[in-house]
């Protein structure tokens, strides 16, 4: 049973409005925020020279919409065909037959996915396997989420959380639960956090000094916790329903409340490190989080349907589209400049038999230091291709 996967769409930036905690009343006014700003590619003139502006000598004879070494912008070089300023995506993998891709990470040099076959009348089959040769590294186990941990793939199982070797394929088992408590998984600097429906728990990455945290107040009823929590430098950022909260690396798992950073209009999404700072999506808005405490309105999805966010440190990259379509990626600068990065984003259908929660709980998806990894495949999730940064 897996947690289906989910989008957004990024369209314009937001300017202008600069909530400060505790200063204005959530909600209403951040909406307000965004509905008077504008929406689409001419929101923002792009920061870098791209199709809406001058190409810089380096490439003012390249036709920015087809080059292939001069894609979209001066010097992004494509793998495959640059169609509309945008690189084709690139196959890495191709799914065993009968399999959707339900999970992708990076460890090093390594790609690690999960996958499923079979379907809701017949049994189930999850396997995790190796993106160079297609090695199954644990077989039947379901793929809650995945994340990197320097050379290693941390696989969040229903029960079980695995750190695993890709190289070697060697595994070890870092937490049990006696039933499924996984929700939202967040590693950094040897300490491993997740969130359930009603608390937090912690373990090192070596299977060590495993706590659980008091249960949060009001969760898991009426509302229970986010898959949506980050270690960032400046605090654990997590969301519950549509409030998104900070509190003290030093109390996990004990968190109590947190301090309410902005209640929104709609669920918390995802949350990526950007820089100093942090991005918090929800399915109608992402947002800036700046470690001085202001929350400032960042990007307007026109769909609704925003589904993911990563970032480097420099741009943030958004996925939006609707369950079982083709979706999109859209990438972010600093100062609001976007546009349009791949439009055959495969987001994977949601099952019967998934995992509860919200469709946008896990969106597979991957990142490093040169390429972004996503499914592809014109009939749900058969492959894994990549785009250049």
């Amino acid at each position: 049973m897996m947690r289906a996967a989910a989008i957004l769409a990024v369209v314009g930036s937001l300017t202008g409005c600069h909530v400060l905690f505790g200063l204005t009343p959530p909600g209403e006014d951040e909406q307000a925020a965004l509905d008077a700003s504008p929406a689409g590619d001419a929101a923002r003139a792009p920061a870098s020279p791209s199709l809406d502006g001058a190409a810089p000598p380096t490439c003012a004879d390249s036709d920015l919409r087809t080059s292939r070494a001069h894609c979209g912008e001066c010097e992004h070089a494509c793998e495959d065909a640059c169609v509309d300023g945008m690189c084709e995506p690139h196959a890495v993998v191709t799914a065993p037959p009968g399999a959707e891709v339900r999970c992708i990470a990076t460890a090093g040099a390594e790609l690690v996915y999960g996958v499923v076959t079979g379907d809701v009348l017949r049994p189930r089959n999850h396997d995790i396997l190796r993106g160079r040769d297609g090695k199954v590294l644990m077989a039947s186990t379901p793929c809650e989420d995945i994340a990197p941990l320097g050379n290693f793939t941390l696989v969040m199982g229903e029960t079980e959380l695995v750190k695993l070797d890709p190289r070697s394929g060697t595994t070890l088992s870092i937490a049990r639960e006696a039933y499924p408590a996984f929700r939202g998984l967040s590693p950094q600097d040897g300490l491993v956090l997740w969130s359930t429906f009603s608390n937090f728990r912690r373990v090192r990455d070596t299977g060590a000094d495993y706590r659980i945290g008091l249960d949060v107040p009001g969760a898991p009823s009426p509302t229970p916790l986010s898959a949506a929590v980050l270690i960032h430098p400046s605090g654990l950022y997590w969301g519950r329903g549509n409030e998104l909260r900070r509190s003290p690396v030093s109390s996990v798992p004990e968190l109590a409340n947190g301090a309410l950073l902005m209640t929104g209009n709609a669920p918390g999404v995802s949350l990526a490190s950007f820089g100093d700072d942090v991005i918090w999506l929800t399915s109608v808005a992402a947002f800036l989080v700046t470690k001085s405490g202001s929350v400032e309105p960042f990007f307007r999805p026109p769909t609704k349907r925003a589904r993911a966010v990563r970032a480097t440190s420099t741009h943030a990259y958004f996925v939006e589209g609707e369950v079982g379509a083709v979706g999109r990626i859209w990438r972010v600068d600093r100062s609001g400049g976007s546009r349009l990065y791949a439009d055959k984003v495969i987001v994977p259908p949601l099952r019967s038999d998934d995992y509860q929660g919200a469709p946008w709980d896990h969106y597979p998806w991957a990142m490093d230091d040169k390429f972004v990894y996503f499914p592809g495949g014109i009939a749900g999730a058969r492959s894994i291709v990549r785009i250049p940064l």
